[in-house]
């Protein structure tokens, strides 16, 4: 049988000429651990993953060999729970009890491995805008209440904040789940919670209807907005993409040879690679964009030369149309409405997965989406030839690029 210590055997020990540290095994990988200047409890113990390691329990001075030998018993049992043994002698010590926004920070790091970079940046920023030197993020995450959470949450409601609310709700339980997970604290059931909460009704983009299409090419053809927001309003409405997507857009990405637009899945809302046919139209558009980008790597620059090379906000296009007074009625936005309402209600529902494909959406038929992996590319280049001309005919030739070209020639 092994010799298990004694508290005079613990009081007594010293350490030996030549030695920085040692152990003196008390059974059931208890150690006390004698160093130069002081004396410890260390546990012995195999980590969830099976590693071996040691874990500091605590100076002789705070624990007893009894409660040294009942916190081992204890960690043993709880690692016998599924429980990783560090995070349960951190918690059982209380030391460096974390905040909650310090463990939403780690669950933030975590996220940045396996969320897209556009999500994770939203995230970070909704952490740094709301939850950094909050009453909620300084709290101890072990005194973190249901009404703590309440009350945080209940400012965004009274101010009428509700996507950020869910947005923010969301968060927070997953951040709790996390430090429940790692015995930073003890589980928290909101399950009930949203139900006290205003509900979120969306509302849809402003958007003009179909048949004021051409009135409105009119509009922004003619008007005195900068040349090259009326080539971007153009080629967003001929290929039906997203203003975020518009701006990134990128001479790099833009085959001359097939004319064909290759979207990086980093830009792309689905986070898959999109590749675009480019109407004769898109073609035109894009070679009087070149002529006013000088020697930026984007289709359109942002104006601010000081910032650097930098692509235009993406809120460009909504502000040129509160410029020419339709703020409350046209979006950047809009146009992809408009495209897709268009062909919808002039091809039918034959082509629907076609119109689907150039607009990037998602097909919500999980198993038709497994199955089929084509890309309509043929296909979505006829469409979109056919709304290019569509687009021309509606003002007669008289389009934007039509604009453009006219005011770039009388000014060279």
């Amino acid at each position: 049988m092994k010799h298990r210590l004694t508290a005079t055997e613990v009081k007594n020990a010293k350490l030996p000429e030549g030695f920085k540290m040692i152990r003196i095994c008390d059974g059931n990988g208890l150690y006390l651990a004698v160093g130069r200047r002081s004396k410890h409890w260390e546990l012995r113990i195999k980590t969830l993953a099976g590693k071996e390691t040691y874990l500091r329990l605590g100076s002789t001075n705070d624990l007893t060999l009894k409660e040294g030998r009942l916190f081992t018993v204890d960690t043993h049992a709880a690692r016998a729970k599924g429980i990783e043994p560090k995070h349960f002698v951190r918690q059982r010590r209380g030391k460096d009890t974390p905040s909650f926004q310090e463990i939403m920070g780690q669950w933030l790091l975590i996220q940045k491995k396996r969320l897209k970079t556009s999500t994770y940046l939203d995230m970070e920023k909704r952490y740094r805008c709301h939850i950094l030197d909050s009453s909620l993020g300084c709290t101890p995450i072990k005194l973190v209440t249901s009404k703590h959470i309440y009350e945080f949450l209940d400012t965004f409601d009274q101010k009428g904040q509700i996507p950020t609310l869910n947005k923010l709700f969301t968060m927070i339980t997953r951040v709790l789940d996390y430090s429940a997970m790692f015995s930073y604290s003890e589980p928290l059931d909101l399950s009930n919670m949203k139900s006290l909460f205003s509900l979120h009704r969306s509302t849809p983009h402003a958007s003009i209807e179909v048949n004021g299409l051409g009135e409105l090419i009119t509009l922004v053809a003619t008007s005195k907005l900068k040349l090259s927001v009326k080539l971007m309003f153009e080629l967003q409405l001929l290929l039906g993409t997203r203003c975020c997507e518009t701006v990134k857009m990128k001479w790099a990405d833009i085959c001359e040879v097939n004319w064909v637009w290759t979207l990086p899945k980093e830009i792309c809302k689905n986070g898959l690679q999109h590749e675009i046919p480019l109407s004769s139209q898109a073609i035109t558009a894009l070679k009087l964009a070149k002529q006013l980008a000088d020697d930026s790597q984007y289709v359109f620059p942002s104006p601010h030369k000081k910032t650097g090379d930098k692509p235009r906000c993406k809120a460009t296009l909504n502000h040129a149309f509160g410029n020419l007074g339709l703020k409350s009625q046209m979006t950047g936005h809009g146009t992809r409405a408009i495209s897709e309402t268009t062909m919808h209600e002039q091809l039918g529902a034959a082509e629907t997965l076609i119109i689907e494909a150039i607009h990037s959406h998602t097909d919500n038929n999980t198993i038709r989406k497994v199955y089929n992996r084509k890309t309509f590319f043929n296909d979505r280049k006829r469409i979109l030839e056919w709304w290019g001309n569509q687009y021309s005919d509606l003002v007669g030739a008289k389009t934007c690029s039509y604009y453009v070209q006219n005011e770039l020639t009388t000014f060279l």
